[in-house]
């Protein structure tokens, strides 16, 4: 962990969320036309939806973490589900 970090931090960095998956691969699953995403840490069960996820992916693509997608997917991708213009 970094040591920078406030202690708090290293504990939240150190808990990963991951796909909860049960027997019955109940991870992903559609409500209406949205995408949601069992997670799970160390400590809880949660849900993410995909509109998240791809906010998630446009910020590490502004940092330079992914490479770049191309334009025409980001449209199709805010035209698809209308993400914010910070995505």
């Amino acid at each position: 962990m970094d040591e920078n970090c406030l202690p708090e931090h290293n504990d939240v960095l150190a808990n990963r969320a991951r796909p909860a998956v049960d027997d019955s691969g109940g991870s992903p699953a559609m409500v209406g036309e949205t995408v949601i995403f069992r997670m799970k840490d160390n400590f809880h069960e949660f849900s993410i939806d995909l509109e998240t996820l791809l906010g998630c992916l446009a910020f590490a693509q502004s940092q330079g973490a992914v490479p770049q997608l191309p334009s025409d997917w980001w449209i199709w991708i805010h035209n698809r589900y209308n993400l914010g213009s910070d995505a």
